[in-house]
């Protein structure tokens, strides 16, 4: 016997289904919100522990950490403090590229399909970044302030966008985002006024050319909305 195919959903069995996703969403910006606080009370005291630490554990806890969920400039700060500029940037550099190349290959090869199925439910798909504008998505998402950076990484590697952009635009934003919080460890370690003066600079300059290239990129790299709010 052949299968009968599914009757088509109403609308208002449509709609249904899309407030338990919209609730289930909600819920799980709440659930990351909250381990978001949970981790910030317990930064002071990781970061303090880190101060102890030498490069290969410090390496593995800027490694493993901010996949799950730690905010990366944390640890940068502490490796700052730890290590100073140089060498810091040394273990960081590394670390956001294996948390690149993680996320990708975690994202393509085991939660990509079961999140196309489960959003299919609901009648959605991911956006798509427009033809020849991948790098530039990329590059808008990690520079965009808010998000969580394992959510941005991850989501990131679960959209439609060519390895290259993807993996050069979370190189170069996340780390611009890394050096202030390494350079402001580094001055902290023996701070003077002249040091204040150029790590705050160097945040307004970072700041401000992050902010200008946020205003270039948004008219440039629209997201478009998902094939099943188009048919809405």
């Amino acid at each position: 016997m052949k299968p009968v195919p599914s009757a088509p959903l109403l609308p208002s069995a449509l709609w249904q289904r899309r407030r338990r996703l919209y609730l289930i969403a909600a819920c799980a910006v709440l659930a990351l919100g909250l381990v978001t606080w949970i981790w910030r009370d317990e930064s002071r005291v990781l970061a303090q522990h880190a101060m102890t630490l030498g490069p290969w554990p410090a390496f593995a806890a800027l490694v493993i950490l901010p996949l799950l969920g730690f905010p990366l400039s944390v640890l940068a700060l502490a490796a700052g403090l730890r290590f100073g500029l140089g060498p810091a940037l040394l273990l960081t550099a590394p670390a956001i590229t294996l948390h690149l190349l993680f996320c990708y290959i975690a994202g393509r090869r085991w939660l990509a399909a079961p999140l196309h199925r489960w959003l299919a439910r609901y009648d959605f798909t991911l956006p798509r970044a427009p033809a020849g504008e991948s790098f530039s998505v990329a590059l808008l998402v990690n520079l965009v302030p808010g998000p969580p950076y394992a959510a941005k990484t991850y989501l990131l590697a679960l959209a439609d966008i060519p390895f290259r952009s993807y993996f050069f635009a979370g190189l170069i934003a996340n780390l611009l985002g890394a050096s202030m919080a390494i350079l402001a460890g580094d001055f902290l370690r023996a701070m003077t006024p002249l040091r204040a003066v150029l790590l705050l600079t160097y945040v307004v300059l970072i700041s401000v050319f992050c902010h200008r290239l946020i205003r270039q990129l948004r008219p440039r790299a629209p997201i478009p909305p998902s094939a099943g709010a188009a048919r809405d």
